[in-house]
C-alpha cells in the first residue's frame, strides 16, 4: 500500500459515521450494576431490571451484570426483582451523560409453612375475592374483559374487617394485555378497597413490553386501541397540563372545588387558564411542577368529567407528564374507573 492510499484511507475512516473510529464512545445516560445474593454473595442471573411504568430495562446475565441504555433525564424508579427474593426499588435521578453504577444485594424470600392442603377444586371463597380484586384492579372499560393474569395463583386475599379487603402477591403478577398488546410483569404493592366509602386503591410498579403478531389487523388493532386509551386519561391531562395545550387537547377545567362538585356548562367553559398559576420550572431543564389548591373539575370533550387533588403542595412532572412523586394526588369521577387494563407506559409516543 502506497503513501497516498494510506492517507486517503485514513481520512475516509475519520469523516465516515458508519466507520467504528472511536472506542472512547459511551453510552448516554446509563444505569449500570451488578445483583448479588445478600447471603451467598454470589451473582444472581436472569433478574428484571426495569425503570418502572416504562418499556426501558434489562436483564441480568451469569455474571450478575445489568446495563440500561439512553435514558432520558430527570427521575426515575428503578426496580429490581425476580421470583424467590424481595424486590428492590430506587429512586434515581438522571442527569446529561450520565453513568450511574448501582449494585444490589437481594435479600431471598422468606415463605410461612404451612401443612399441606391437597384439595380437588379450587376454593370458592378465593374465586369470589378473585373476581371482586379483578373488577377494581382491571377497571371497568372495554379493555378490561381482554386482559388476563397469567399466575392469578400468587395472590393472596384478606378481609380485616367487615368492610374492609386486601389484596397482595407472592411474586410480580403477569398481566397480558390482549386489547392495548402489552405484556406488564409489575409488583404490586398494595391493593385496598374499604366498602365503607366505596375508595379503592392500589399501586403497582410495571414494567411494559410490547406484545408481537405478524398479522396486520391485531398490530392495527392495538395501535387504535392505545390511543383510544390514552385519549381523555389521566396522562392525557398532565402531558396536556404540562405543555400548556389543554384547550387545544380537548379539556376544560374549573380551579377550586370540593370532590364531586359539579360546575355548570356555562362556568366551566368561561374559564381562561393562565397557566403561570399551575405549571412552574422545575429543579431539572424538562421537569415542570404543578400546583393548585383543592379540586380541579375537569371535563373532557364536553362530556367526561373528572375531578383530581394533589397531595402535595406541588408535585413534579417529568418531560412526559408523569408525576415523579409516589402517592401525588386523588381522582374521581371517569379516571377512577380505569384500572390496569388501560395503563400504557409513560413514554407511549401519542403523536
Amino acid at each position: 500500500m502506497d503513501r497516498l492510499t494510506m492517507i486517503l484511507l485514513f481520512c475516509l475512516i475519520c469523516i465516515n459515521p458508519m466507520m467504528p473510529a472511536a472506542f472512547s464512545q459511551t453510552d448516554e445516560n446509563s444505569i449500570f450494576g451488578n445483583i448479588y445474593d445478600v447471603v451467598t454473595k454470589e451473582p444472581i442471573e436472569d433478574v428484571n431490571v426495569y425503570l418502572s411504568n416504562t418499556t426501558w430495562g434489562s436483564s441480568t446475565n451469569k455474571d450478575g451484570y445489568y446495563k440500561i441504555r439512553q435514558i432520558p433525564e430527570g427521575i426515575h424508579e428503578l426496580v429490581v426483582t425476580i421470583i424467590g427474593y424481595n424486590y428492590v426499588s430506587k429512586s434515581v435521578l438522571v442527569k446529561k451523560d450520565s453513568q450511574i453504577k448501582f449494585d444490589f444485594y437481594l435479600e431471598p424470600v422468606i415463605y410461612e409453612t404451612e401443612a399441606t392442603v391437597v384439595e380437588g377444586s379450587i376454593p370458592t371463597e378465593w374465586l369470589k375475592d378473585l373476581h371482586f380484586f379483578k373488577y377494581y384492579f382491571m377497571g371497568k372499560s372495554n379493555f378490561a374483559q381482554d386482559c388476563e393474569i397469567e399466575n392469578e395463583e400468587v395472590l393472596n386475599f384478606s378481609r380485616p374487617n367487615r368492610t374492609f379487603f386486601l389484596a397482595s402477591a407472592e411474586k410480580p403478577l403477569v398481566i397480558i394485555n390482549n386489547a392495548l398488546g402489552y405484556r406488564m410483569d409489575c409488583v404490586l404493592v398494595n391493593f385496598t378497597y374499604d366498602q365503607g366509602s366505596d375508595v379503592w386503591r392500589w399501586s403497582i410498579k410495571p414494567k411494559f413490553t410490547e406484545l408481537k403478531s405478524e398479522n396486520e389487523d391485531t398490530v392495527h388493532k392495538w395501535k387504535s386501541n392505545r390511543r383510544k386509551a390514552y385519549q381523555g386519561s389521566l396522562y392525557h391531562f398532565l402531558r396536556s397540563f404540562r405543555n400548556k395545550l389543554l384547550n387545544e387537547e380537548g379539556f376544560d377545567i374549573y380551579p377550586n372545588v370540593q370532590a364531586g362538585q359539579k360546575i355548570p356548562m356555562r362556568l366551566w367553559r368561561s374559564i381562561i387558564v393562565d397557566y403561570d398559576d399551575y405549571i412552574l420550572p422545575g429543579i431539572l431543564e424538562k421537569e415542570k411542577k404543578l400546583t393548585f389548591v383543592n379540586y380541579l373539575h375537569v371535563v373532557y370533550d364536553n362530556n367526561d368529567v373528572s375531578w383530581i387533588g394533589l397531595n402535595y403542595t406541588d408535585i413534579t412532572l417529568d418531560e412526559f407528564g408523569y408525576p415523579e412523586e409516589d402517592n401525588p394526588y386523588n381522582i374521581y369521577g371517569v379516571w377512577s374507573t380505569n384500572g390496569v387494563a388501560d395503563l400504557l407506559p409513560k413514554n407511549y409516543d401519542y403523536d
